[in-house]
């Protein structure tokens, strides 16, 4: 029998996009795959290659963890029979495709031929329509999946611009119930004011396109009938409590780069320079206090929060910092104060309530913390409240270990509900390096919490440790 191979490609957003070493696989090909062609394009790729073959009908309905598998297993069995196969993805092979990666994955592992040619992206496609040029400060791009709260909790860093893909599956009105945690996950970083562009590029079954200015408040309404693949950018946050719309001013500018570059001494000395010409920059005095809070100066960046505070009226990100600020500092009476002002800001973010907690672990009323953070998880997930947690209490919490263990040993033995609590005494046993007791108490929290990236880390850890002892 001849041997088989499969070779993975992409026709762009676009069948004019098409580059010639990917019309070249068509001629060459005896079997030609694809789920991604409307009915005009099948026509079009038969007059490469007699036998072109649809996917979605070969492997039947259902949900896509059961159609998926059958498509690969039909184009591979193509293979195995000693075809010369070629997969025909929408823009680039790849890119957001887990017909691909299924395809790559079973060819490795049956150790079949294979290659993947290169394509025009999606990715590209939304570049372009945003006419992004420079990007000195880099591009993040995630999948909307990974801030619903249902899949992957990520930590966006709000001054990098960045590009969240497949928003449109999330406004579809069957889907609202994970359009909440998005815009909520979003509001973590950003004002519910920041603009925003919400993108659907030109593509087969769209030759037009649209390109449409929002903020993230309004992400839900800003566009109807949005396709599967709607993509949103984020415009870099400029500069904290900065109004909407206004940009980045240019003397701002300089200092913000020095941060990005992890310069932080150069931006403190920019910032301060700034307010030496005009003590009343509101800007100014916000960048100045988070670089400062960023070098662990909390006590420092106290005067520009309150001076801050002085010209802004509403609640929002200002008390939320200065109240992580005096818990620093060890002023909980004036962060609860701060606490209740923000929490009138409806798009606070974990953060705060995590400061919460915080506050009564350090004030001695352990229940009272517990109860706290058991709030925290059920809104923000545990990925993110046992991070923010830690970050605010890794000291403190070691000084108080023997409460908390005990506390948390009472509370595993009583309530079968609070399993994040064996993740808190899991990472206190690596701490006090008895790896094998983390190890078990970190496998009962992955149980309990299997879709959490930070059990995981910790054990991958605690394992590495054991394995060392």
């Amino acid at each position: 029998m001849a041997k088989g191979s499969l070779t993975i490609c992409g026709f762009g957003m676009d069948l004019n996009q098409m580059t010639l070493e990917t019309v070249e696989a068509l001629m060459r090909a005896e079997i030609v795959f694809s789920d991604a062609l409307d009915e005009p394009t099948w026509d079009f790729i038969r007059a490469y290659c007699s036998d072109v073959r649809n996917l979605n009908t070969l492997a039947g309905e259902g949900s896509h963890n059961v159609v998926a598998p059958k498509k690969v297993a039909i184009t591979l069995q193509a293979v195995a029979d000693g075809k010369r196969v070629v997969v025909l993805n929408f823009g680039h092979p790849t890119f957001l495709s887990s017909l691909a990666q299924g395809l790559i994955d079973g060819c490795s592992e049956r150790g079949f031929e294979y290659r993947v040619l290169n394509g025009i992206s999606s990715l590209g496609a939304v570049l372009a329509q945003l006419e992004l040029t420079g990007l000195w400060g880099g591009l993040h791009v995630y999948d909307a999946d990974d801030f619903s709260g249902l899949i992957t909790v990520v930590p966006l860093q709000p001054k990098v611009p960045t590009i969240i893909v497949k928003v449109g599956y999330l406004l579809k009105p069957e889907q609202k119930d994970r359009l909440k945690p998005f815009l909520a996950r979003l509001c973590e970083f950003y004002p519910a004011d920041h603009p925003v562009v919400l993108v659907e590029c030109p593509w087969i079954s769209n030759k037009e396109g649209r390109k449409v200015e929002t903020t993230i408040a309004n992400i839900g309404s800003a566009i109807e009938n949005p396709n599967e693949f709607l993509t949103l950018f984020l415009p870099s946050l400029g500069a904290l409590f900065r109004p909407a719309n206004t940009g980045i001013a240019s003397d701002i500018e300089p200092g913000r780069k020095l941060v990005d570059a992890n310069d932080l001494v150069g931006a403190e000395k920019h910032f301060s320079e700034l307010l030496t010409k005009d003590p009343s920059r509101v800007e100014a005095m916000a960048w100045r206090a988070r670089v400062r809070m960023s070098m662990g100066h909390f006590k420092e960046a106290l005067p520009d929060l309150d001076a801050a505070l002085q010209r802004i009226s509403e609640p929002g990100w200002t008390h939320q910092l200065r109240a992580e600020s005096r818990l620093m500092t060890g002023d909980l009476e004036g962060c609860l104060e701060d606490v209740e002002s923000a929490r009138l800001w409806k798009d606070h973010g974990v953060q705060l309530d995590v400061i919460y907690s915080s506050v009564h672990l350090r004030g001695g009323d352990l229940q009272k913390a517990e109860d706290a953070m058991e709030a925290a998880i059920a809104k923000w997930g545990i990925d993110w409240a046992i991070t923010w947690f830690w970050t605010y209490n890794s000291e403190i919490a070691l000084q108080k270990e023997a409460e908390l263990v005990a506390l948390a040993e009472r509370t595993l033995a009583k309530r079968k509900d609070r399993e994040w609590m064996a993740l808190l005494l899991g990472n206190w046993r690596l701490e006090e390096n008895r790896p094998s007791e983390a190890i078990e108490l970190l496998e009962r929290a992955i149980r309990s919490y299997p879709n959490a990236k930070v059990p995981k880390e910790r054990l991958k850890t605690a394992q590495q440790e054991a394995a060392r002892a």
